[in-house]
C-alpha cells in the first residue's frame, strides 16, 4: 500500500501564477498528496449564499493533472465576519460577561444553532460540488476542532441548564450531586445555575466537572452531525480531521466520542525538537488517543517542519520524525506547511518553502522522506499491530487534576506520559483505552491515576478481572466519585475488593518528619525530599522511584509483591478475584515502578515482547520477517536484531550478516534472510 507524504497547501494566500510553480516543486520532492481548503470558508463565500467556486476548481484541477491525492478540508472554522453579525450566539463572551469581537481564528461558539445552520449549509454545497472530482482522496471535518474559547454568553448558559435538566431532572438531583450544601449555595430551580467561573472567582469541582462535560457535548454533537453529513453527502470517500481534544479550552472527550463520528484517526503533530523532551512524550501519548481502536492507521494532517521562530531542527531530525511516526502506525504525512506564510500570526512559523519560495532544509528531508516511503510501501506498511495492553484515559480525572492542584501536584497528562513510557519502556504495544468503550480484547490493563472512578468505570475493571484479565492501577485512583465527590466508603472506590485493599491515607516524601532515619534524599526545585526504594520479594530486585504522592495500605485478601525498604509499609500488591489478577501500586505514577510490575504481570499471563533494541533506537517487527528500525539519536549506534543472523538492507542497499550501524536519525528496514543485493551503499 501506498504510503502518502506532502503537504498542506494554501493557494488563496498566493497569486495564480505561483500555483504551477509551487506543485512543480511538490512532484520534484516525490509528493503524492497535498491537504487543501482549510481556514479560507470566506473564500468561497464571501457574502451569504454567494459562492465563488470557480478559482478552486483549477486549483483541483492542477492537483489531478500531477497525480497528487488532495485531503479536502470542509472549512467552517473560523467562520465569515458575516457569520458573526448574523449570529450572536455564535460570538464568544468571556468569564466577566462581556462579548469578544473575533480577532483571532477559533473564536466560534460551535455548539451555536444558527451558526451550525450556516455552517453545515456550506458544508454541504462544498462536499456536493466536490465529492466526485478525480483529485479528491478523502474529506477533513475542518481544523483543529477542540481549540479556541468557551464562551460564557446567555445562549450558552440556557444550553448548560437545558444539559443539567436532561442530566439530573430535578433540582434536588442536582443540589445533591454539586454538594451545595457546602458554603450555602443550594439552588431553587434550574434558572438559578450560572456557570461556575467568572473572572474573579471559581466554583466547587462537582460544578465545573460538569460544565467541562457541558462543552465536550457540545463539540461532540457537532462532530457527529458533521459525520452525518459527510455521509449522508459523499458515503465513499474516507474523512478524517486533525481533532485538538486535549486543548484547555474548549476540549472534549474524544476517548468516549471518536467511534460515533471519526472514521480515520487524524493528528496535527508538533512535538519540538527534543526527543526526550515533555512535548515529544505528550504527543506519543495522543498518537495512541488518537487511534483509539479505531484499527485504522493514523493521518497526520499536519506534520512539523520548521517551528515558530525556529527555521528548522537538526539536521535529519524531521527525517527520523517522519520514520518514527511511520512506525507509530502512520499512513500520512502532510507537512505544516508548504510555503512559509508571508503575514498573520504564522508568518514566522517556517515551512518547506521560506518567504521567497526556495526549497529549505525542511523541503530536502521531507523529499529524502518521500524517496524512502516509496521503497517501504513495497513492504508491510502501514504498520497495523494488534496489542495486548491497554492504557486506561479517562477525560474526567484529566479536568479534576486540573481543578485540584494542591492535592494532586503532578497533573493527570503527566501520568499517561509516564505510563506510555513504562508500557514502551517493558516491550509492550499498546492502545490508549477507555474503560467505558473497551473495543478489542486485551490481556493487560494499565489505569494509572485514574482519579474519578464512576460506577460504569468501576464495573467495567471488575468484569475484565473476573473473566481473567490482569489490571494494574497506581495511586491517586478511585478517589472521587462520577459527581467529583471524595469516596466516603473504602478507597479505591468501588474496587476495594477487586484489588484486595484498603487505603488508609498517604503520606508526602516532602514532610520531613516521615522521613527514615539514614534515608537517601534529593531535591526537587528547592524542596527536600525523601527518594524510596521498593523491594521486591520475589527476586530481591530494587527500584527507586523519585515520587511525590504514597499512599498507606491494608491488605484485605492481597498479597504484598514489594514493599518499601526502610520502612514498614506495602508498596505493590497482587489480589487474585475471578480468573484474573488485579495489581495495586501505592504510589502515583511512576515510571520506574509501573513499568517493573508491567514486566511482572505481562511475564506472568504472556504477553508477547517487542523485539529488544538499544536504547535509542526504536524498532518493530512490522510484517513476518520484515524489522523496522529508528535511531532516534544524534549519536552513531550499532544495532543486532534477536535471533536473526542474516538479511537485507532495503534503504541501505546492503546486506545484514547479524548487525548493523545506523547513523544518527537514520532508519532501516532489515528483511529476513533475503538474497545478497547487488548495489551496495553505506547505510
Amino acid at each position: 500500500m501506498s504510503i502518502l507524504i506532502g503537504a498542506n497547501y494554501h493557494p488563496h494566500d498566493w497569486d495564480k501564477e505561483r500555483w504551477k510553480i509551487d506543485v512543480s516543486l511538490m512532484k520534484k520532492a516525490g509528493f503524492n498528496a497535498v491537504r487543501v481548503g482549510h481556514l479560507c470558508w470566506d473564500s468561497f463565500e464571501m457574502e451569504e449564499g454567494v459562492y465563488t467556486f470557480e478559482w478552486f476548481d483549477e486549483v483541483l484541477d492542477l492537483f489531478y493533472e500531477n497525480d497528487l491525492k488532495v485531503f479536502l478540508d470542509i472549512s467552517v472554522h473560523p467562520a465569515p465576519v458575516w457569520v458573526h453579525r448574523k449570529c450572536p450566539g455564535v460570538n464568544i463572551v468571556s468569564r466577566a460577561g462581556s462579548e469578544q469581537a473575533s480577532l483571532h481564528r477559533y473564536m466560534e461558539d460551535m455548539s451555536d444553532p444558527d451558526y451550525q445552520f450556516y455552517a453545515f449549509r456550506f458544508a454541504r454545497v462544498m462536499i456536493e460540488r466536490y465529492k466526485d472530482h478525480p483529485a479528491v482522496y478523502a474529506l477533513s471535518m475542518c481544523n483543529e476542532i477542540g481549540s479556541g474559547k468557551m464562551s460564557f454568553s446567555e445562549y450558552s448558559r440556557k444550553r448548560f441548564i437545558s444539559f443539567l435538566e436532561d442530566k439530573y431532572k430535578n433540582v434536588d438531583a442536582l443540589n445533591k450531586a454539586w454538594s451545595t450544601q457546602r458554603w450555602c449555595r443550594k439552588l431553587n430551580s434550574f434558572e438559578d445555575v450560572v456557570f461556575p467561573e467568572n473572572d474573579i472567582s471559581v466554583a466547587m469541582p462537582e460544578a465545573r466537572l460538569d460544565m467541562r462535560r457541558f462543552f465536550s457535548k457540545g463539540l461532540i454533537d457537532f462532530l457527529t452531525k458533521f459525520s452525518e453529513l459527510m455521509k449522508e453527502c459523499a458515503p465513499n470517500l474516507p474523512y478524517t480531521t486533525n481533532l485538538y481534544p486535549g486543548a484547555k479550552e474548549p476540549g472534549y472527550d474524544y476517548m468516549n466520542s471518536s467511534q460515533d463520528f471519526m472514521d480515520y484517526p487524524g493528528l496535527g503533530y508538533y512535538p519540538d525538537f527534543d526527543i526526550d523532551g515533555d512535548m515529544q512524550r505528550y504527543f506519543y501519548t495522543i498518537i495512541k488517543e488518537d487511534l483509539n481502536e479505531l484499527n485504522k492507521p493514523l493521518w497526520f494532517l499536519e506534520f512539523q517542519t520548521g517551528k515558530e521562530g525556529i527555521f528548522a531542527g537538526p539536521k535529519g531530525y524531521t527525517y527520523m520524525q517522519l520514520m518514527h511516526c511511520l512506525l507509530y502506525r502512520g499512513e500520512v504525512f502532510l507537512a505544516w506547511t508548504f510555503r512559509t506564510m508571508y503575514a498573520g500570526e504564522e508568518q514566522f512559523y517556517y515551512g518547506l518553502l521560506d518567504h521567497d519560495g526556495e526549497p529549505g532544509p525542511n523541503y530536502y528531508e521531507f523529499q529524502e522522506a518521500a524517496e524512502d516511503f516509496k521503497k517501504l510501501s513495497e513492504y508491510g506498511f502501514p504498520y497495523m499491530p494488534s496489542p495486548e495492553v491497554g492504557l486506561a484515559f479517562n477525560y474526567d480525572s484529566w479536568w479534576f487534576s486540573e481543578f485540584q492542584k494542591r492535592h494532586i501536584k503532578r497533573g493527570y497528562t503527566y501520568a499517561i506520559m509516564d505510563a506510555h513510557e513504562a508500557i514502551d519502556g517493558a516491550g509492550y504495544e499498546y492502545n490508549l483505552v477507555s474503560l467505558k468503550r473497551l473495543r478489542n480484547d486485551y490481556k493487560l490493563l494499565v489505569i494509572p491515576n485514574h482519579i474519578v472512578m464512576d460506577d460504569e468505570c468501576a464495573e467495567s475493571v471488575r468484569r475484565f478481572v473476573e473473566k481473567g484479565g490482569s489490571v494494574i492501577m497506581t495511586g491517586y485512583s478511585a478517589i472521587v466519585n462520577e459527581n467529583g465527590s471524595a469516596y466516603t466508603s473504602s478507597h479505591p472506590g468501588k474496587l476495594s475488593d477487586v484489588f484486595g485493599i484498603k487505603t488508609k491515607g498517604f503520606f508526602r516524601t516532602d514532610m520531613k518528619w516521615c522521613f527514615s532515619e539514614n534515608s537517601e534524599k534529593y531535591s526537587d526545585n528547592g524542596t527536600e525530599r525523601e527518594a524510596l526504594n521498593l523491594i521486591f520479594l520475589e527476586d530481591r530486585s530494587k527500584v527507586k522511584t523519585l515520587c511525590d504522592y504514597v499512599e498507606i495500605l491494608e491488605l484485605k485478601g492481597a498479597r504484598v509483591i514489594a514493599d518499601f525498604e526502610a520502612k514498614e509499609l506495602v508498596a505493590v500488591t497482587v489480589h487474585k478475584y475471578g480468573r484474573g489478577f488485579a495489581y495495586y501500586i501505592a504510589t502515583e505514577c511512576d515510571v520506574n515502578v509501573l513499568k517493573k510490575v508491567v514486566e511482572i504481570a505481562g511475564s506472568n499471563i504472556g504477553i508477547k515482547k517487542e523485539i529488544e533494541l538499544p536504547k535509542g533506537i526504536k524498532g518493530r517487527e512490522i510484517s513476518k520477517g520484515q524489522y523496522f528500525l529508528v535511531n532516534t539519536t544524534d549519536r552513531e549506534i550499532e544495532v543486532s536484531i534477536p535471533g536473526i543472523s542474516s538479511g537485507k538492507c532495503v534503504l541501505g542497499k546492503r546486506d545484514y550478516a547479524g548487525k548493523l550501524t545506523l547513523k544518527p536519525y537514520r532508519s532501516e528496514l532489515v528483511v529476513k534472510g533475503s538474497e545478497r543485493n547487488e548495489d551496495q551503499q553505506i547505510i
